[in-house]
């Protein structure tokens, strides 16, 4: 009997260490590397958070530009400037007036410049650089990134044009602070590049790994996830310390197969249980935090409209999408009073009425029917299947309805639109283009109380 318990001793315990030495090889190894493929997913997961809004931050800047620039109290000035109607000293007066006031109204703007070909005609702020003319006409439409000693900054030159034809230009620099908190949030550093020479020089040293189609680059104490932004003038590199990535994950997980070798037999279903569950958990927060920056990127937060990048991803795959029968109506909107109601009644109002326009708008589309923000209080709507009659019956409902609205409102609020026929094989630009001219025509005849075909382009 004691040499059959011996023999049954000897048993469990090679049994034991058998089990154990499975435990440890078969089971501490893949959850490990799974827990790591967490840690790297959510590091590219928050890398993108902070992509999307540097990205955003440079779009609304440029849009900001987009805005100031087309003006068309601004236009206007600059075009009888150009043709000898107004001499530099009326230039000045008029933009002392009215630009600091402009710029002093857009968050995080620190220096504007407005002039014509090297004249300064009026400035907002403190100048943060010194240049020439000669050294920004060429750099129209381009963003350059500025690292002073304290402050991080975006510049961004933008052309004052007629006619195609530049008659001026514009210079707003933008404190980028608030894009470079990410590093004091999140353990993460952001640093941004007017080149990509650091980039080729990190694809060059660093070790790549590729997670979920994504590749992040390892190096000895640290990882990056870099990419270019949207406008393609910026580069950058997003890093964070191995240190901060892992923490003390990985004692944590030794600790646990310690005490699961102790406990093993009671536990070993219930703790594989709750590692599927953490796993599978992880899993939908990361699918859905994509699925939220998702709707981040394709949808305006404030109008529910498409946002100005899916507009422009809906630009590059138009030629694929349709067929040669596809045709459409499309319809530039411009918000009428907008400025005057923001200074009136300030800007939350104003947001209010973009807000109230934008649903009247829609309710008022067909589902096959598709509604861009374009820009401040440019919209885009595209009519498909929508001949001129069924065009001018849809903006008639609208108009009609924001009557309505105006019934119960201290203030008046209307739209001016104009129309361009789409096909298939259409430039896009080029029928915005046109319909913006429309649009702008139909803003100056509706003063006049004329008839006017929106159809029609007037040269």
């Amino acid at each position: 009997m004691g040499e059959l318990l011996k023999r049954i001793k000897l048993i469990v315990i090679a049994f034991v260490v058998a089990l154990t030495l499975l435990t440890v090889f078969g089971i501490y190894s893949p959850l490990q590397k799974s827990i790591d493929s967490e840690k790297y997913k959510n590091f590219i997961t928050t890398s993108k958070i902070y992509e999307q809004s540097l990205d955003a931050f440079v779009s609304e800047s440029l849009e900001k530009a987009s805005i100031l620039s087309n003006d068309y109290y601004t236009r206007t000035a600059f075009k009888a400037y150009s043709d000898g109607e107004l001499t530099e000293a009326d230039m000045t007066a008029r933009f002392v007036a009215v630009f600091p006031a402009n710029l002093a109204i857009i968050n995080d703007l620190v220096y504007g410049e407005i002039g014509s070909n090297g004249h300064v005609f009026s400035t907002y702020g403190a100048s943060v650089e010194t240049y020439t003319y000669d050294q920004i006409k060429n750099d129209y439409y381009a963003q350059q990134y500025i690292e002073l000693e304290d402050q991080c900054l975006l510049r961004v030159t933008y052309p004052i044009r007629h006619n195609y034809t530049n008659t001026g230009y514009m210079v707003l620099y933008f404190d980028l602070d608030s894009v470079m908190k990410v590093q004091d949030e999140s353990n993460l550093s952001l640093f941004i590049y007017n080149d990509r020479t650091h980039l080729v020089n990190l694809e060059e040293t660093a070790r790549p790994l590729l997670v979920s189609d994504t590749i992040i680059y390892r190096h000895d104490s640290h990882f990056d996830y870099m990419g270019t932004i949207s406008s393609g003038q910026l580069y950058y590199i997003i890093s964070i310390e191995q240190g901060d990535l892992f923490g003390n994950t990985n004692t944590i997980v030794k600790l646990s197969i310690i005490l699961l070798v102790i406990i093993m037999i009671l536990s070993f279903i219930l703790f594989n249980r709750q590692v599927y569950i953490k796993a599978n958990t992880l899993v939908e927060d990361s699918i859905r935090m994509k699925k939220e920056l998702s709707m981040l990127a394709d949808y305006d937060s404030l109008t529910k409209a498409y946002s100005r990048n899916y507009f422009d991803r809906f630009v590059k795959q138009f030629s694929s999408m349709y067929d040669p029968n596809y045709s459409a109506t499309l319809v530039m909107i411009d918000f009428d009073n907008l400025g005057l109601i923001n200074d009136t009644y300030g800007h939350l109002v104003g947001d209010n009425v973009l807000k109230k326009i934008a649903a009247l708008i829609l309710d008022s589309l067909r589902k096959n029917d598709l509604f861009f923000r374009f820009g401040g209080d440019e919209f885009i709507v595209i009519l498909e299947d929508c001949e001129k009659d069924l065009a001018d019956k849809i903006i008639t409902r609208i108009i009609n309805e924001i009557k309505k609205e105006n019934e119960s409102l201290s203030y008046e609020i209307g739209i001016s639109y104009g129309y361009s026929e789409l096909y298939f094989n259409s430039d896009l630009f080029t029928v915005i283009h046109e319909a913006d001219q429309n649009m702008y025509l139909h803003k100056k005849v509706k003063s006049g109380k004329k008839d006017y075909d929106l159809f029609t382009t007037e040269s």
